[in-house]
């Protein structure tokens, strides 16, 4: 687990808009919360294939890393990332020192709900946008 959480979004976010949601967003927000995971939404794309690509483009700089799917967070590449991303919205990467949650559509907003959201938010010092705290509960209802 060489790599970081914090390194990995920021190489996501070098090629792609990113929003930090979850509980990271908390903390970044001001609140106490303690979290296991990380989650961001990917910016979503023409389609899932390219969502996909998108992201083990990214992958692919860090050695070691494995992307999961529901049920049972089972290892996932390939048409099978598109499928999950199109499915239930979302992947879980592994490899990374806490495991990160890539969203293609987080709960309770539609994919095509991104750019209102990500206007609505801040750029925060790494790049990533930090939503407004309203959208961010949102997500977490």
């Amino acid at each position: 687990m060489g790599t970081s959480t914090r390194e990995f979004i920021a190489a996501l976010t070098e090629k792609h808009r990113v929003i930090v949601i979850g509980g990271l967003a908390v903390i970044a927000h001001g609140f106490n919360r303690s979290t296991k995971d990380a989650d961001v939404w990917l910016e979503p794309m023409e389609s899932p294939k390219k969502w996909a690509t998108a992201l083990e483009e990214t992958c692919a700089r860090f050695p070691g890393l494995t992307l999961h799917t529901l049920p049972g967070w089972r290892r996932v590449s390939g048409v099978e990332i598109a499928d999950a991303a199109d499915e239930i919205g979302m992947v879980r990467i592994l490899g990374l020192d806490c495991p990160l949650d890539v969203f293609c559509r987080p709960n309770e907003f539609p994919a095509e709900s991104f750019d209102e959201v990500y206007q609505r938010g801040s750029i925060i010092t790494d790049g990533t946008c930090l939503p407004d705290p309203l959208d961010l509960i949102v997500t977490k209802l």
